[in-house]
């Protein structure tokens, strides 16, 4: 299975698993400076301690995002008349209210969209200007009509 990206947003992944490779170093440097720092090289060492559990949950958050990374594919943003990965989806939902949401990459780092692959995205995906579509976010089922699309 690949993971869709658009080449900024392969950037941002990059330098998210940069700072946090960085941020390994340092915890692991602080793990070996509470061992020299005592008599207790490790046992009832909460700085020890500490810093295992920090190393764990980086090298974790690490080797998740290095797994997306191996998998990811860099696209062009879409084209042509249908949602795809970069298109601005003007749609209604059931209140009739008008939103606007711009559909982005597997990995969202910015806020600044939501990822293909969110419910709301699954949903929108394909659409053609005033298709109405239905699917379930959560356990709720939501319809939205498709007003406009823009894409670059």
């Amino acid at each position: 299975m690949n993971y869709y990206f658009l080449k900024k947003d392969l950037e941002k992944l990059n330098r998210i698993i940069s700072k946090l490779q960085n941020k390994l170093k340092e915890a692991q440097k602080d793990k070996h400076l509470a061992t020299t720092q005592s008599s207790e090289t490790w046992h009832d060492n909460f700085g020890f301690e500490e810093g295992v559990r920090r190393i764990n949950q980086l090298a974790s958050n690490i080797s998740e995002l290095l797994e997306i990374k191996r998998k990811a594919a860099v696209i062009s943003p879409a084209k042509g008349r249908k949602v795809g990965i970069g298109s601005i989806v003007i749609y209604k939902d059931e209140s009739h209210r008008e939103l606007n949401i711009k559909i982005g990459s597997y990995f969202i780092a910015d806020g600044k969209a939501i990822s293909y692959n969110s419910p709301l995205g699954k949903i929108l995906m394909g659409a053609k200007s005033g298709e109405k579509r239905i699917g379930l976010i959560g356990t709720n089922k939501k319809e939205f009509i498709i007003i406009k699309i823009i894409n670059n």
